[in-house]
């Protein structure tokens, strides 16, 4: 795949990727009367699964490498994302307090996480799906 179909497909990706994080979240919250930190957790474990799904398979074409080093790459893939995690959270936070609560949650979570995914697609492409 060309580098300009490759940067397209990444910026949908983390498009559905953000839609699956906060929409996780505003279900567990709405939905399910979660509180802040429970909804959090579930919505990125969410984004992160499906994430890293689409990345192996169309962004970085790391298919059939067999289950063990899969899960390794996951490891790893899952170990670059919690300091990334710590990105989006920060700003998450940043936006509840000081924004507008509720909304200003998902507005400083969607920043949040296009910083952090533009970090971590450095990070993946350099050290978790090298060829």
């Amino acid at each position: 795949m060309r580098q300009g179909g490759r940067f397209f497909l990444y910026v949908l990706f983390c498009a559905l990727a953000i839609a699956v994080n906060l929409g996780l979240q505003f279900g567990a919250v709405r939905g399910l009367g979660l509180a802040y930190w429970p909804a959090l957790l579930i919505g990125t474990a969410g984004g992160l699964v499906f994430k890293y799904v689409l990345d192996r398979n169309y962004i970085f074409d790391a298919r059939g490498a067999g289950a063990a080093k899969d899960a390794r790459r996951f490891v790893l893939y899952a170990g670059f994302g919690l300091f990334t995690t710590a990105v989006f959270w920060s700003a998450e936070w940043i936006g509840h307090r000081f924004l507008s609560g509720e909304e200003g949650r998902y507005v400083g979570g969607a920043l949040g996480l296009c910083f952090g995914y533009g970090l971590k697609y450095w990070m993946d492409s350099r050290w978790v799906f090298r060829r």
